[in-house]
Formats: C-alpha cells, structure tokens, sequence
C-alpha cells in the first residue's frame, strides 16, 4: 500500500466528534446519520451506499483530519484502519461530527464509487488524529475490511454492510 496526494479540505480540519462516531456521506445525502445496532458498534462502522458513521476510538473530542486520494503506507502507525467502500456520485465527499453544524468540511474527487480508508490514532483521552484515504474502484459492491483492528472492535462472523437511516 502507497499513499500519494494529500487533498485540501475546504473547512477547517480539527472536527469535533462525539456519539463516538464521526460522519462521511455524498454532499448529495439528505438524510447522512444512520441507526446503529449492536453489531455496527461492534465492528466500529456502519454503511450504506452514500453515508458512513465510523466508530471512533473515544466518545468524544477533537481529531484533526488528513485527506488523501490513496492508500497509507502502512497501518502500523494507526490504532485502528477500517476500509468501507462509499458510492460518490456529486464527487464531494462531506466530513462532519455528528453535532457540528453548520460544517461545511468537504474534498472534491471524480464522481464514482470509492474505497474509504479511516486509519485513527488516539493523542489523548479527547483528541484523535484521523487520516482519510480515497481509493477509486470499479463498481460499488466491494466489502468492507477491517485493516486493523484496537482492542475495542469484536467480529463475529462477517460483517454487516447495510445500515437504516437515523429516526
């Protein structure tokens, strides 16, 4: 794996998160938030086509976001890398926590499918640095992988890849 081109975002990039979660959707998505069960917690992320909720590695906090149009080098830098593919089709791809508003934090790409690569690292009990990777792919109907794993995150079985949108 090789990263290559750092993206500018158009915000600022220290995004405050909470719910332990932060959001990536197709600026596009009306309805981004998702429902989480059990199991999306478990495994630190839930999907559907347009939006993402990705589990962070505390409740609460500031991250500063690094995006990049690639994959990392390496993953043992981070506390934890999950791949979810994600379905681009206004090309901008919005980075939000779930109670900033209104954030206008986004990067511009080629519309189509992508593979998102989240790889975190915990800097303190409130602060995380979370770098972003935009891999292009074919079609949309690549699964999801957990590249590594902290000890928070419990798989049983595969992972579930569908998600409801939020009440």
């Amino acid at each position: 794996m090789t990263s290559t081109k750092q993206l500018d975002l158009s915000d600022k990039s220290t995004m405050q998160f909470s719910y332990g979660q932060f959001l990536a959707y197709d600026q596009n998505e009306p309805e981004p938030g998702s429902l989480w069960t059990d199991k999306h917690i478990s495994q630190g992320f839930v999907r559907r086509s347009e939006s993402l909720g990705i589990g962070t590695l505390v409740q609460f906090g500031v991250a500063n976001v690094r995006t990049f149009v690639g994959t990392p080098a390496s993953v043992d830098a981070y506390d934890r890398v999950i791949s979810v593919p994600i379905n681009l089709p206004s090309g901008i791809l919005c980075i939000e926590g779930p109670e900033e508003y209104p954030i206008q934090r986004s990067i511009n790409v080629a519309p189509g499918p992508y593979r998102l690569i989240a790889a975190q690292s915990l800097v303190s009990e409130t602060e995380l640095s979370i770098d972003i990777f935009l891999e292009a792919l074919a079609e949309t109907t690549a699964n999801s992988e957990i590249l590594k794993a902290d000890e928070t995150l419990e798989i049983f079985g595969g992972l579930l890849e569908t998600g409801d949108v939020a009440p």
